[in-house]
């Protein structure tokens, strides 16, 4: 028995101790190490090795000899296969490289269906809306174009677009509604203060007792006391004039 078990192809032996002549009889019993790899078995084979014909799972440097199962991949098999894999009846999703045996799923699509569909792919139930290149299986959505549909076709506005088109028109509506309300309400003071000057102009004409009635407000209010003054300087030498000889 040996104190530890030995991986080898090939085994010499050597007499050390002989009498009379050397001869001898012998056989080797060898073992599988199973489950185990290394120089002296003592490492376990990972957990999702495949087996097939209940040999060893791995080989001496842990690597799984017959792939994997459970939906893993890798040397030792111990990455999970890409999420959006194609399901399988039996055996692992995708190959030991990683690569999805089935498809994909989701709307995605590449050897790992990490790529996501082409967003104007159409709708396809149930199934991914592109395959495995990319290219849109059912053809774009209405206003594109092309193998991936990426290509917008003159006189069509898609709904993300057209919705943005509309929020601008409506945020330009407003913002011109409110310069038009606030041009409308200067006109409208403007206006007011203009019509009122010109009534106290008026008033101070009809009502004017002496110059301290007039109300000092605006330019023509300015010309109405000028005109009255002018008139009053001209009319008083008369006045004194006919009081003498009274």
């Amino acid at each position: 028995m040996l104190p530890s078990p030995i991986r080898a192809l090939c085994v010499r032996i050597q007499p050390i101790t002989w009498v009379l002549h050397v001869t001898l009889r012998f056989d080797v019993l060898g073992c599988s190490c199973e489950d185990r790899y290394g120089s002296q078995c003592e490492h376990i084979c990972p957990t999702n090795c495949a087996s097939v014909n209940n040999g060893t799972r791995c080989d001496d440097q842990g690597v799984c000899v017959d792939g994997c199962f459970g939906d893993f991949f890798g040397r030792q098999c111990n990455n999970p296969c890409p999420t959006n894999c194609a399901a399988r009846a039996n055996g692992s999703r995708c190959d030991q490289k990683g690569v999805c045996i089935n498809g994909c799923v989701n709307d995605h699509f590449g050897t790992q269906c990490s790529n996501p569909c082409p967003t104007n792919c159409a709708p396809r139930a149930g199934e991914s809306r592109c395959s495995n290149p990319g290219t849109c299986t059912l053809g774009c959505i209405t206003g594109y174009t092309g193998d991936r549909c990426a290509s917008s076709i003159e006189g069509f506005v898609s709904e993300e677009s057209g919705t943005g088109f509309k929020s601008g028109m409506i945020a330009s509506l407003i913002v011109n509604v409110v310069a038009i309300v606030i041009i409308v309400v200067m006109i409208c003071l403007l206006w007011k203060k203009r019509l009122t000057s010109k009534d106290i102009v008026n008033r101070s004409i009809s009502d004017r007792s002496g110059p301290s009635a007039l109300n000092e407000y605006s330019i023509e209010t300015c010309s109405v006391y000028s005109t009255l003054d002018n008139q009053r300087e001209k009319a008083e030498p008369y006045a004194s004039i006919n009081f003498g000889h009274a």
